[in-house]
């Protein structure tokens, strides 16, 4: 099984252009794009390059089908996932990223990030915070697979599951959390299909309603992946200002340093200066309900684990559930 968050330049190209009409759509509130309006952007997608890849972008749910009528005639409109924007963003170079921060979709997926940016921006600079988030989005691996329940070839019962990996690495140890995710959805096309077999298979009825009791896709499907990536991205800031090695790993040594010593030197000279973000950063974890017991929860999904990090440790005690 393959990443499923990661593209091909291809797809990539699609999910941009179909963001880009989007938001030029009602500000990011489209009903969906077509293919034959992809067609007309700017860039361009030719009906030709949709046709042979969108199968693959809805399976792997980077988009879905939307059930609207337009000019009186159903049409087939698409619009992106938070897993197809996630996805994007992971493709993208930094400065393509932060040329999304400001979308609708940026916000409307991703509203307790898109929430604290300018503030966080005041106290780091705009490349730390994507530098951040993209680390935090490739900390997540997504695979995905279908488990048929039934022998019977004629009965398409299968439930979607995601086989979800986020590795964490903190004072050189490392960390694998891995778990099966019944996402539980299905796409029209499915849902279809099954209805289908219920009314030519009667003996199955039962069973098949029960399946088809499942609920269509929509946006609140993607809640707890999106979650994730908002824990991880706090997380990963938090982190930033706890651990050197990290630290180092983003900040910026001016150009007119070039021996060892003195890089040495300035690395400890501005993570110092992080270090004092610390309590303004929890600060602003704290300060909305909903972002900090989704921190506390995730915080202490990891301290079950044997050997707990010294950042853990405190991380748990400020967050720690009364």
């Amino acid at each position: 099984m393959s990443d499923i968050l990661t593209l091909t330049e291809t797809e990539a190209r699609i999910l941009d252009a179909m963001i880009v009409r989007e938001e030029f759509d009602k500000k990011g509130n489209s009903e969906g794009v077509t293919s034959y309006r992809l067609s007309k952007n700017d860039n361009a997608i030719p009906i030709a390059t949709w046709n042979d890849h969108y199968k693959k972008l809805e399976y792997n749910k980077m988009i879905m089908r939307r059930n609207v009528k337009q000019n009186k005639r159903k049409s087939k409109p698409y619009s992106v996932t938070p897993l197809g924007f996630f996805a994007l963003l992971r493709y993208l170079k930094q400065e393509e990223i932060k040329q999304k921060v400001n979308l609708v979709h940026f916000s409307k997926f991703i509203p307790l990030i898109s929430k604290n940016w300018e503030e966080l921006e005041k106290i780091y600079s705009d490349k730390v915070l994507i530098e951040i988030l993209k680390y935090s989005l490739t900390q997540i691996k997504l695979e995905s697979q279908n488990i048929e329940e039934e022998e019977d070839e004629d009965i398409p019962l299968f439930d979607k599951h995601i086989f979800q990996t986020i590795n964490f690495e903190f004072d050189e140890q490392k960390i694998n959390i891995s778990y099966w995710d019944k996402f539980g959805f299905y796409t029209d096309e499915e849902y279809e299909k099954l209805a289908d077999t219920v009314h030519k298979n009667k003996e199955s009825k039962d069973i098949l309603l029960m399946t088809l009791s499942t609920p269509r896709l929509d946006l609140e499907h993607f809640n707890y992946f999106t979650d994730k990536i908002t824990f991880l991205f706090y997380f990963n800031f938090v982190k930033y200002t706890y651990d050197k090695i990290f630290f180092s790993s983003i900040c910026e040594i001016p150009e007119s340093i070039e021996n060892l010593t003195d890089c040495f030197k300035e690395i400890d000279i501005q993570f110092n200066k992080i270090k004092k973000t610390q309590k303004n950063l929890i600060k602003i974890i704290q300060e909305t309900d909903l972002l900090k017991g989704l921190f506390s929860e995730e915080i202490q999904t990891i301290d079950t684990y044997f050997k707990k990090p010294k950042i853990i440790l405190e991380l748990n005690q400020k967050f720690k559930k009364e």
